[in-house]
């Protein structure tokens, strides 16, 4: 996915965005890991949420939007 999709979108779907939890890819993603690694659905989850946190920072991601103060 690029920086701008996942800009667009965080884990729960919170604040306008969309919900990734709820998509396909998450689930093969989640599946994919917990198979893989020694770990938890509750940190693949907690990982995810952070990296789609931080997507509008990376290139090509739009950037944070920035309040305006009257």
């Amino acid at each position: 996915m690029t920086n701008k999709l996942m800009a667009g979108m965080n884990l729960h779907g919170k604040c306008g965005k969309r919900a990734f939890s709820k998509t396909h890819q998450f689930k093969l993603i989640c599946e994919t890991v917990i198979n893989s690694y020694d770990t938890t659905t509750t940190k693949v989850m907690q990982e995810m949420s952070k990296f789609l946190k931080y997507a509008p920072e990376r290139l090509g991601g739009g950037g944070r939007k920035k309040e305006v103060i009257p």
